[in-house]
């Protein structure tokens, strides 16, 4: 008899209960805190469950005004967490946590070379050899091998040349003057002659002039006159020698050299 009487007690008391928690306000944890329904009042102790859709605005868990929270999005503002659950706050974005990367036991300048079963023993940077089980700096020659070539050495005579290419003369800016008599008369002939003949006509042209501008003065024209036969005597002289050493040095006597 008692026990009917409790049972709808019991049953009333496990109603109110379930009807008081739903109106609770704090639900299921969030980033090790309680959180807050939608449309809830909200600070920072106590975020909103749907977060990021949902933010505190005003102290009331309202739909966000502006995309934050998730990755590579903006970090969102005070009192809300910054990013979800998982991703940090870098720069103003929320970003993967970054796990820094192991430094390397082997292989490293100073470190022992790492070993392969296959390959045997190696460093992990091509400027670094294994050396007695240790990575040291390549050799110099090895790393870089000399390619230049070898300079042709320049003679330190810097003197100009001053002998002829056939051994028998000076070389001057009039050319190869030979050393040798023979040679040196056979060479200087032909300028001697042309000298000769400029000298003759220059003289007969001078001459002429003197004429022309005498104004009949006796005197003058007598000097311009034999000036004229001057240089025509020697003229002729000139040709008659070369004349005579081609007909006696040459077809008579046969010298060597006057060819």
């Amino acid at each position: 008899m008692i026990q009917k009487k409790l049972t709808p007690l019991f049953l009333s008391i496990a109603i109110i209960l379930v009807f008081l928690f739903s109106l609770g306000t704090e639900t299921t944890p969030l980033f090790g805190q309680s959180c807050v329904e939608d449309y809830r009042s909200c600070d920072k102790n106590n975020p909103c469950c749907n977060f990021p859709e949902f933010t505190c605005q005003d102290g009331y868990c309202k739909p966000r005004r502006a995309y934050c929270g998730e990755l590579n999005s903006p970090c969102c503002d005070s009192p809300n967490p910054p990013c979800v659950e998982g991703y940090i706050c870098q720069g103003g974005y929320c970003q993967r946590p970054t796990t820094p990367t192991p430094t390397p036991s082997c292989g490293q300048f100073n470190q022992p070379c790492c070993e392969d079963p296959f390959s045997g023993y190696y460093c992990l940077s091509d400027e670094l050899e294994c050396l007695m089980g240790t990575c040291m700096p390549e050799a110099q020659e090895r790393r870089h091998p000399n390619t230049t070539p070898t300079p042709t050495p320049v003679s330190s005579n810097t003197e100009p040349d001053t002998i002829c290419k056939s051994g028998k003369g000076v070389q001057t800016a009039l050319g190869c003057i030979p050393t040798d008599p023979l040679e040196l008369v056979k060479w200087a002939f032909p300028f001697l002659l042309g000298l000769g003949g400029i000298s003759a006509f220059g003289l007969i042209i001078f001459s002429g002039i003197r004429i022309l501008t005498s104004a009949g003065n006796p005197e003058t024209i007598q000097g311009a006159k034999e000036t004229i036969t001057s240089a025509v005597t020697g003229l002729l002289f000139i040709i008659l020698s070369l004349f005579l050493l081609r007909l006696i040095g040459i077809e008579i006597l046969g010298l060597p050299g006057l060819n």
